[in-house]
């Protein structure tokens, strides 16, 4: 019941990432994208990576409703949950798992009307250049 577009950069390297820990970071906020989608017409999310030199990108947005600005750092406080339900845990512990990496996590507007949230995260020493 949601549209998934995959928008990947070929040759981006390696991450210095734990594999399991950066799924977990994927699955929370494509999990928070599908709740924030609930009721929109047509539900869509896309998961996009660019190069950034020594670092990559990740961007996951969606369609829903967004964040509006002077909630954006609120959002990642422990026990701050925008869905009946929720433990607000989810995103705390995602920006928690980026930090820990070496990154950073930003939110802004989607150009398809909802949040977007834009990981940075560091390559693996000497992975800049694709295998030959």
């Amino acid at each position: 019941d949601l549209q998934v577009e995959l928008d990947l950069s070929p040759d981006l390297g390696q991450l210095r990432a734990d594999a399991h820990r950066l799924r977990q970071v994927l699955m929370n906020l494509a999990r928070n994208a599908q709740s924030a989608t609930r009721g929109v017409a047509s539900p869509h999310l896309r998961f996009a990576t660019r190069d950034a030199g020594h670092r990559v990108v990740i961007i996951i947005e969606d369609n829903g409703p967004g964040i509006p600005p002077e909630e954006r750092e609120r959002v990642f406080e422990p026990y701050r949950s925008g869905s009946a339900g929720g433990l607000g845990l989810g995103l705390a512990l995602v920006k928690g798992i980026v930090l820990a990496h070496g990154g950073s996590i930003q939110i802004e507007d989607s150009t398809r009307g909802g949040a977007r949230f834009r990981l940075e995260l560091p390559r693996k020493p000497g992975s800049e250049e694709p295998d030959v």
